[in-house]
């Protein structure tokens, strides 16, 4: 049986624990004879359309009171909304078990010996896949945070979007002004599918900080072979240029790549920022990895649903012809469709598996 019962039995939710086999299953197809988003199919299309944008808005952490910014909201397309969910998802750091590697100079800053215990506590939760969330900064609150200037909407991380670096707040303490809470020191950190690379710890009110030509030059001194920074193909120049914090950080307001120059070589984040200051890895994610399977679920099931809740009951999976799955994403970043009269959830990828 593929499908299993997991989780609160209040809200017993259908996960899909092989989801990729079934995927052919559930599509009905190979991969050269997928459904195409042709004009006689714009019926699914604006269909799954209204299910994304349906989720995203009433999902998405933002203020409904603030008239402007829930108008420019409900202007933007589902691939948009979609891109700011996963941006939101993104910064939440997906609760997956990863290896943890310590860097030589996080290893030999005097700040590892003074925040020990913190630093344990969060090499626990990354190791055994637990929730990093206190320890993130209270902009994580916004999913869309309306501002003319673009390194203050809060829903952003730009050093995340256009590095893929997370910074934790090592301990938080109240802040002087009474606006939450604060940290004097932060722990920059990089996720992937299995690890975590934990670079350096700084000070909060560090100068250029946020472009700091140190946090480059350790990832590239410790793990030079892992991808982490992007090499520029390029002619070597005559003379080595030196990277500029500060002239990084004015083009990254503006919502621009820059070029990081560590020993006379050119090096780019992996996020590769939009103009809106979002990574591009979250439409490629649409285009490619999510929209293909849903399209072909929602065409399935409008087209083809008696055939499609035979094939899932042969696998264990029950679906009425009465059932109304929309779609779905869940905490831990598995996307699929949710039957709200069941309380199921039929699982069809992991966003986690493709963040970072």
């Amino acid at each position: 049986m593929v499908g299993k019962m997991v989780g609160n039995p209040r809200k017993m939710q259908l996960i899909l624990s092989e989801w990729k086999p079934l995927r052919v299953l559930l599509m009905g197809r190979t991969k050269d004879q997928t459904v195409e988003t042709k004009p006689k199919y714009d019926w699914v299309k604006a269909a799954l359309e209204a299910d994304i944008r349906l989720f995203v808005l009433e999902n998405l952490p933002y203020d409904p009171a603030k008239t402007a910014t829930v108008a420019e909201l409900e202007a933007k397309s589902a691939e948009e909304l979609f891109c700011y969910y996963i941006n939101w998802l993104q910064r939440l750091v997906p609760n997956v078990p990863r290896r943890v590697h310590l860097s030589s100079s996080l290893l030999l800053n005097h700040l590892f010996l003074e925040y020990k215990d913190a630093f344990a506590k969060i090499r626990n939760l990354i190791e055994t896949g637990g929730s990093l969330q206190s320890y993130l900064s209270r902009a994580v609150n916004n999913g869309y945070y309306r501002h003319k200037k673009l390194m203050a909407r809060r829903h952003l991380d730009l050093l995340l979007s256009e590095c893929g670096i997370h910074h934790l707040h090592v301990e938080k303490k109240p802040n002087p002004e009474g606006k939450g809470f604060g940290s004097d020191h932060l722990l920059f950190c990089i996720f992937r599918q299995n690890d975590a690379y934990l670079i350096d710890i700084l000070p909060h009110n560090q100068t250029d900080l946020w472009a700091d030509s140190g946090l480059f030059r350790t990832i590239l001194d410790n793990w030079p072979n892992h991808n982490l920074l992007i090499r520029a193909q390029s002619v070597q120049e005559e003379e080595p240029l030196e990277h500029n914090a500060t002239e990084h950080l004015t083009q990254r307001n503006k919502g621009a790549n820059s070029p990081i120059y560590i020993d006379g070589q050119t090096f780019y984040g992996t996020g590769m920022m939009s103009p809106s200051g979002l990574s591009h890895h979250s439409s490629a994610m649409f285009q490619k990895h999510v929209w293909p399977v849903m399209f072909n679920f929602y065409y399935r099931w409008l087209a083809e649903r008696d055939q499609l809740c035979t094939e899932l009951l042969a696998q264990g999976v029950y679906l009425s012809a009465s059932s109304n799955p929309r779609f779905h994403i869940d905490p831990d970043g598995r996307f699929g469709v949710f039957e709200h009269s069941q309380k199921a959830f039929l699982c069809l990828g992991n966003l986690a598996l493709l963040l970072n």
